[in-house]
């Protein structure tokens, strides 16, 4: 069907969800479709469901990914008494592009003046993984074959020489890298970033595009993210750990959103736009802990409000100064820090930020501990204050997990690694963060210091490096 609506329609609501599609995610996707069926939508309440899937044919040739977007709308059916999800057709997007998702988006959002608005990316983090081969389609061998969106969009070109991996073949629209050690895939070469989202999004809409996005994803509570998303979204939630495949109780969200028994606490004094997005908040976080009763208590998810986190920039850069310029002295007090036994890791090579800096604090001595004390509290403040809500599972100690995760390498034998390439920080992800702040430099830096401090322990021994120096 055609999609009916008139730009600017008025709506007090409009969710749109952005499934990048897995073998996993089939069955809590399916569940919470059929939950959807029982919630009478409102014409005023507006949900879209965008479902993106990638397609990985062996012969790396132009063409060899296929991208498929389906694009559908919730929709009450007044016979039936049920809603269902109808598919519609958006003039000017093409499904089969890999960029159909962001044309989407772009489109959708454009359609309406809501009063609230929210995105739910819906798939695996940190990024937003998309590869999950069907075996049925794709008869290659485990870790045979990794592929990642080309950033041929504006101001950043793809540049693939940027990636040191040795086999690597670029088609129309992808990478292509092959012959991967076993266990060794390349995960960041399969996804989706969220720094794509922003910058797709940040430069043809309004902003913020939402009042709220909601990550259904592992691991995506990282201070980048929210960074990049500061013209995106006004608040973000998302989990700082891992979480369960089928998150938080959407359909009851939808529900209560739907229906009107979402209010604002009676006792909340902020302005009464922001009094009801806290009430969102709790009632996402209250629905994943519903839906997920033992798993929740393995779980931090964060809330925050991204309206002054451009005032990071200098704060974090501060302290990166700091680390940089006292290399001697800070450096093998950051290692030590890395290596200490129970400093919790969220994902892959993340850390809770107070956490990790606090862990730093208490190394320091003398003076240089004074010195980082006076330019770490702002940022520890600031840290705190931009936080809405949060729950932290009563399996997790909850002096572990404070706000957002930062990346910083913690294993020397990812670091030192030929996969180096699908380490975090890489040249071509030009996102807002890695330009603006400068913790992207002091992880170069300090990474090449401890491959230099390993080699030379190495030397001593005689046992040689083995080592390839990225």
């Amino acid at each position: 069907m055609k999609a009916n609506n008139s730009p600017g329609t008025e709506v007090d609501w409009l969710v749109i969800f952005l499934v990048l599609d897995s073998l996993d995610l089939k069955k809590p996707v399916n569940h919470f479709l059929d939950a959807i069926k029982e919630v009478k939508l409102k014409a005023s309440t507006r949900v879209y469901f965008l479902r993106d899937t990638v397609r990985h044919i062996r012969d790396p040739h132009p063409g060899c990914t296929a991208y498929n977007l389906s694009i559908n709308e919730f929709v009450y059916n007044e016979t039936t008494g049920i809603t269902t999800l109808n598919p519609i057709e958006l003039k000017g997007v093409n499904t089969t592009d890999a960029y159909a998702w962001l044309e989407a988006l772009i489109k959708i959002r454009g359609m309406h003046q809501a009063k609230f608005s929210a995105l739910i990316p819906w798939s695996h983090g940190a990024g937003i993984g998309i590869f999950n081969p069907d075996t049925r389609v794709l008869s290659v061998q485990k870790n045979e074959l990794s592929i990642i969106r080309s950033y041929q969009r504006g101001s950043h070109p793809f540049e693939k020489n940027k990636f040191n991996c040795t086999t690597a073949e670029e088609t129309t629209n992808s990478l292509i890298i092959h012959d991967l050690p076993e266990d060794k895939a390349c995960l960041a070469l399969q996804q989706l970033f969220v720094s794509e989202i922003a910058d797709g999004l940040g430069e043809t809409i309004r902003r913020p595009v939402f009042d709220i996005v909601v990550m259904n994803n592992c691991t995506t509570q990282i201070i980048d993210n929210c960074y990049n998303l500061h013209a995106i979204t006004r608040y973000y939630l998302a989990a700082i750990t891992s979480i369960r495949t089928n998150g938080y109780d959407f359909a009851g969200f939808i529900g209560a959103i739907n229906d009107g028994s979402l209010a604002p606490a009676p006792d909340c004094v902020l302005p009464p736009y922001e009094c009801y997005l806290k009430a969102v908040i709790k009632t996402l976080l209250e629905g994943y802990e519903r839906s997920n009763p033992d798993v929740s208590k393995d779980t931090a998810l964060v809330a925050n409000d991204l309206n002054e986190i451009l005032q990071l920039k200098p704060l974090l850069n501060d302290v990166c100064d700091y680390f940089t310029h006292n290399v001697d002295t800070v450096f093998p007090v950051i290692e030590d820090c890395l290596g200490e036994f129970g400093l919790p890791v969220a994902g892959r090579d993340a850390i809770d930020m107070v956490r990790l800096f606090d862990t730093i604090q208490s190394k320091l001595g003398g003076d240089m501990r004074g010195t980082f004390d006076e330019i770490y509290k702002q940022l520890r403040a600031f840290l705190e204050n931009i936080i809405v809500d949060r729950r932290t599972g009563e399996h997790l100690e909850a002096t572990d997990f404070h706000s957002c995760s930062i990346y910083i390498p913690v294993s020397i034998v990812n670091i030192i690694s030929p996969l180096f390439c699908c380490q975090y920080f890489r040249k071509f992800a030009d996102s807002q963060f890695v330009r603006e702040t400068k913790w992207d430099d002091f992880t170069i830096q300090f990474t090449r210091w401890r491959i230099k401090k390993r080699q030379a322990a190495l030397r001593i021994s005689g046992t040689g490096s083995g080592i390839k120096n990225s």
